[in-house]
């Protein structure tokens, strides 16, 4: 004997009691999509309801509303529910997380109290939202450790602004760099629409104070914008995808580096990747690239014309007249060539690019190869002849060395032990040697 109750089902076996039988109300799973069209099947087939509802263990009436909703919407999921209606905005929320940088070892409460004064929400909320962001505490505790370490970064405004509720906080990725191939940290902003390149500076015994904790870590990153269709050239160049065209979906996927399909989202990058490959478009408005060397070439010779007038506005000292790391040129006024300029920007833009197009990119710049002057060697002194005998020499040099070499100023105190009477005493060492 089976009872049944909407979605639950109750066996004999679970309906027992010390004093006879009563009734237990058990829950029963949901359906499987599998299982609901197999029930779909049936009824299409000929079987009445109650015979399907017979064979899987349901009330009849479950079935009659899945097959009235198959009718409706020619589906078996459930509708989306609406759920309970959130308290906060996705604003708020990011407020709550600016607070929580701004006091990492408040509690919940204290959070609850200075997030929203003016509402009355429960200190449970503030913890489902830390959580929901990244931040899975047990208590306080967790978000302490969460929050403990701290960077010191200088970005470009653009990279916080809020343009709109629905702005996204910036995010750091790790992705493959262009020049190197290893992996690099790279900053999202703008809402995932403009990338950044972030670099570290860092010197020995430095820390920051932040608030009032002081941060051992005392690294100082900065970022800078970086042309996207840089971190796309890795992609385009491999191999096993030169002249095959590929949707940009497909062309941006490494399983070392997941996140490089972010780069999508950047401003026009569909647009923009005609610079750098060829592009096809299919019969339903679909385009497929792939690598163009021409195109490639003709876009990096653009930027290096544009990184030469750049130098040239901002009075950097470039060729062989500079003398140190801080560009500063020698007294010689001599008047830098352009092929000099175009030489230096080409050293600039292969940092992000792969070897071999490192190469074609000088060649096709028609920028000559620098000999280096270890080749040719320093002028050969001649050896001073000398009547002395080797011996001889050898032992004037000495006498040079030892008068050259000053003898150590002593203080006072040494002085006064200088002084001291030592004979009928003992060396420290005499008293560790080995017995006899």
């Amino acid at each position: 004997m089976h009872y049944h109750h909407g979605l639950l089902q109750v066996t004999p076996e679970l309906v027992w009691g010390l004093h006879g039988h009563f009734l237990v109300m058990v829950a029963r799973r949901r359906l499987s999509d599998g299982e609901r069209w197999r029930i779909i099947g049936m009824i299409e087939s000929g079987m009445s309801r109650k015979a399907v509802a017979r064979t899987f263990g349901y009330h009849h009436s479950v079935i009659t509303r899945l097959v009235q909703k198959h009718q409706e919407t020619d589906a078996v999921k459930d509708r989306p529910r609406s759920g309970r209606p959130r308290v906060t905005t996705v604003r708020q929320d990011r407020a709550l997380l600016r607070l929580v940088r701004r006091y990492p070892f408040a509690s919940s409460h204290f959070l609850k109290d200075n997030w929203l004064p003016n509402r009355r929400l429960c200190h449970r909320t503030v913890r489902n939202r830390l959580k929901s962001a990244g931040l899975r505490m047990n208590d306080e505790k967790e978000v302490n450790r969460a929050n403990r370490r701290h960077w010191v970064i200088i970005a470009p405004a653009s990279v916080v602004e809020e343009e709109s509720e629905t702005l996204s906080d910036p995010y750091f990725v790790k992705l493959k760099h262009p020049g190197t191939g290893k992996g690099a940290v790279f900053l999202f902003g703008q809402n995932g629409r403009r990338i950044f390149e972030v670099k570290s500076f860092s010197e020995k015994c430095h820390s920051w104070f932040i608030g009032d904790r002081v941060q051992e870590d005392g690294h100082l990153l900065y970022a800078t914008p970086i042309d996207p269709l840089f971190l796309c050239l890795p992609y385009l160049l491999q191999e096993e995808r030169k002249d095959r065209f590929e949707p940009l979906q497909q062309l941006l996927t490494d399983e070392d580096f997941p996140s490089c399909s972010n780069i999508i989202r950047c401003l026009n990058l569909q647009g923009q990747l005609r610079h750098i490959s060829e592009i096809r478009a299919s019969s339903d408005e679909k385009e497929f690239f792939c690598y163009s060397e021409e195109n490639t070439l003709k876009w990096l010779q653009t930027k290096v014309e544009r990184l030469v007038n750049a130098i040239r506005d901002a009075g950097v000292s470039v060729g062989g007249a500079v003398t140190s790391a801080m560009f500063v040129r020698s007294g010689q006024d001599e008047a830098v060539s352009h092929d000099e300029y175009r030489r230096y920007a080409h050293g600039l833009v292969s940092e992000y690019l792969p070897l071999a197009l490192r190469l074609r990119l000088q060649m096709h710049l028609g920028i000559p190869e620098i000999k280096d002057e270890e080749e040719e060697g320093p002028p050969i002194k001649r050896r001073k002849m000398s009547s002395e005998s080797p011996e001889c020499a050898t032992a004037s040099s000495r006498n040079k060395t030892k008068s050259l070499i000053k003898a150590p100023k002593q203080n006072a105190a040494q002085r006064a032990l200088a002084k001291v009477d030592r004979t009928g005493m003992k060396t420290l060492s005499c008293y560790f040697g080995k017995r006899a």
